[in-house]
């Protein structure tokens, strides 16, 4: 696998794989997820708290997701 520089800004829970010159957003749902399984690994409990920080900053951070839209997408 290789490794560049993203030289434009990249939004929380935006994922952008410069190999692909495409950005998407990722749905609270999939973050949670992968953080479940993520913590099924190291054997530490996934708290409900935990989740809704998830939600909670990707509704904060919905106008970062619109400028992502116009900037890089």
């Amino acid at each position: 696998m290789m490794y560049d520089f993203v030289t434009s800004n990249v939004p929380i829970h935006v994922n952008y794989p410069r190999l692909f010159w495409q950005a998407s957003l990722l749905p609270t749902d999939v973050m949670i997820n992968t953080q479940g399984r993520k913590f099924a690994r190291r054997k530490v409990e996934q708290r409900e708290c935990g989740k809704q920080l998830i939600r909670d900053m990707y509704d904060l951070s919905y106008e970062e997701h619109e400028s992502a839209d116009q900037d890089i997408l």
